[in-house]
């Protein structure tokens, strides 16, 4: 659930650049299929900027435990 927060993030800047009075809501859904889509459309709730944010530093995170095993490696 948190990429699909930091990607409607990154869709609401888009969108409130060109109208900042929008009125927002998300779709929550794991699957392209009719049944998912219909009961997400029917569903739907606020984006969480929480969740967007965790995305972001779990993202952070992951590339400096990478880089630094990357280093080892290198070292080694």
């Amino acid at each position: 659930m948190t990429e699909g927060e930091n990607i409607a993030y990154e869709v609401i800047e888009v969108c409130t650049a060109a109208n900042s009075r929008l009125d927002i809501w998300r779709a929550f859904f794991s699957a392209l299929i009719d049944r998912e889509i219909h009961e997400a459309v029917q569903l739907l709730g606020r984006p969480n900027k929480l969740f967007a944010d965790v995305w972001m530093q779990d993202k952070e995170i992951d590339l400096h435990i990478g880089a630094s095993f990357a280093r080892f490696r290198q070292c080694c």
